[in-house]
């Protein structure tokens, strides 16, 4: 629903930024951020965990905060522009970063979103979370 949607950026827009965005902290009293922001639907916790295995040679969920932007808060953004829909404007406000240097964050993850996303549109219908544990789990014995 629009209305719901626009209370919650607005909620959003008050206290998101570089630091926030991959506080654990915020994301636990902000639970539907995750899925508003970056359009996984899961908590943020699941979402590291998702982004991670898609990713594992291109990000650390757990490197961030620093002088430069991580891949991880890069890959972020991209998803906030995809998903969300920020203007790079927007989002250099959000990260303190120039509009040149978001534009350079989503010319570089949207590509590889785009391949992850087509190769996850390929799994069989049967390939669920629960699938996936029982799976691993039997893998494991």
């Amino acid at each position: 629903d629009l209305k719901k949607q626009l209370a919650l950026t607005k909620r959003l827009m008050k206290c998101l930024n570089a630091v926030t965005l991959t506080s654990d902290q915020w994301h636990d009293k902000n639970d539907d951020a995750a899925k508003y922001l970056f359009g996984i639907k899961s908590s943020w916790a699941e979402t590291k965990i998702f982004l991670q295995a898609c990713f594992p040679d291109d990000i650390d969920v757990n490197e961030y905060g620093g002088k430069t932007v991580s891949a991880f808060e890069q890959l972020l953004v991209a998803l906030m522009r995809a998903k969300a829909g920020f203007e790079e404007k927007t989002l250099g406000y959000i990260i303190g970063r120039d509009d040149t240097s978001v534009n350079r964050y989503i010319s570089r993850w949207l590509p590889k979103l785009g391949r992850i996303g087509r190769f996850l549109h390929r799994l069989p219908t049967d390939f669920t979370h629960d699938f996936v544990t029982e799976t691993v789990a039997k893998k494991n014995q």
